[in-house]
């Protein structure tokens, strides 16, 4: 089973994944933003880009790293990453499906003010804050299309709580 964890900037995917991991016996989280950064200094030179999302390398490695990690792991694997452009979305979602048809994605959602207090109150050398707010409301936009996942607030509950809601819906299927 692979476990997407969709929505903007700030929305609270990494503190979901390790708080999902902790309740999925054996699940890891592989996050591909370190790849995508990863390609974007290697592409620098040639395909230099502000978005390493739009390097075609990244839509072609991250499924092909899915799908060398997840057979030798039967348990499931976590993905924190956001993605609001819905070619990008639908492209990579496919090619995930053909390496394993149990794909869930859940799109992590709440309100302006509350995203916009959580990016302000990261720490500025581990966060990038102007990015974060600059995606603010292609942040906001996506998350009112059910393309990107099943929907699950985060306004009023831990990350606990969050992961309590995808467990169960992860589990039921």
């Amino acid at each position: 089973m692979l476990i997407w964890l969709n929505g903007p900037f700030g929305i609270g995917k990494t503190s979901a994944a390790e708080a999902l991991i902790r309740r999925l016996p054996g699940a890891i989280v592989f996050d591909p933003e370190p790849v995508g950064l990863m390609l974007c200094e290697m592409y620098r030179s040639v395909e230099p880009v502000e978005d390493f999302q739009d390097l075609q390398a990244w839509h072609a490695a991250v499924p092909a790293l899915v799908r060398v990690l997840h057979p030798s792991h039967a348990a499931p694997v976590v993905m924190p990453m956001t993605v609001w452009r819905r070619d990008y979305f639908t492209e990579i979602m496919t090619a995930l499906r053909a390496a394993d048809d149990d794909v869930r994605c859940f799109c992590l959602t709440a309100c302006e003010q509350v995203l916009r207090a959580r990016i302000l109150g990261r720490d500025p050398l581990e966060a990038a804050h102007e990015w974060s707010l600059r995606h603010l409301p292609t942040g906001l936009r996506m998350m009112q299309d059910p393309l990107f996942g099943e929907q699950v607030a985060t306004c009023e509950r831990s990350p606990d709580q969050v992961v309590g809601i995808v467990a169960a819906t992860a589990e039921s299927f």
